[in-house]
Formats: structure tokens, C-alpha cells, sequence
């Protein structure tokens, strides 16, 4: 087999905090593969409005590891769109970048 993965998640509400955990791992081209991703946020107005999270993300596959370290606040503007702003360092490149998203929620 080339490519298996088994991986779980985790969130753990309290308050106005929020944790979620993602961790994956197994083996690609006979080699170790790992992943894990947490996202850390706290919620400051009602409803979870205004958030601000920190999300690092390290991963192995293959040969090839890296980290990444992301930031920002994003806010609820309406039940409909969410605008989000992040800096993201990306370690094995040594980029910095700034995220700007906006993401429309339809219902199905």
C-alpha cells in the first residue's frame, strides 16, 4: 500500500474558548507520515462574533517536515458571511504572508 492514514479530532468548548485538534498519521511510500493541526480561539463579543485564534500545524510526509504558525482575528458580519484576517509564517520557506478571507455559509 502506498498511501494509509487514520487520524482523529478533538474540540473542547468552555466559555468563550474554544480548542480544536486534529492529528493524523501512518505511512506514505513506505515511509512515516504525521500530521497535527490545533486552532485556538477566544470568542469576544456574544455569539461568537469577534474571534481571535492562533493555529500552528506541523506535518512530516515522506522526507519532507515543516511548521506552520497562523494568527488573526475574524468576525461574523452577518449569519450569511464571515471576514477573516490572518499572518501566516511558514517555516521551511521562511514566508510571511497576511490572509484576507471572506466566507459566505448558504444553507443547504
Amino acid at each position: 500500500m502506498r498511501f494509509a492514514v487514520a487520524g482523529t479530532d478533538i474540540t473542547y468548548l468552555w466559555n468563550n474558548l474554544e480548542s480544536r485538534m486534529e492529528i493524523m498519521g501512518g505511512r506514505n511510500k513506505d515511509e512515516e507520515t504525521y500530521a497535527a493541526f490545533w486552532r485556538f480561539g477566544i470568542n469576544l463579543l456574544d455569539e461568537g462574533r469577534l474571534k481571535l485564534e492562533v493555529q500552528p500545524a506541523l506535518w512530516k510526509i515522506a522526507s519532507d517536515r515543516n511548521y506552520q504558525i497562523s494568527a488573526g482575528p475574524s468576525f461574523m458580519l452577518t449569519g450569511d458571511i464571515t471576514l477573516r484576517a490572518m499572518y501566516l509564517y511558514d517555516h521551511n520557506t521562511d514566508d510571511h504572508r497576511v490572509i484576507m478571507q471572506i466566507y459566505y455559509y448558504r444553507k443547504l
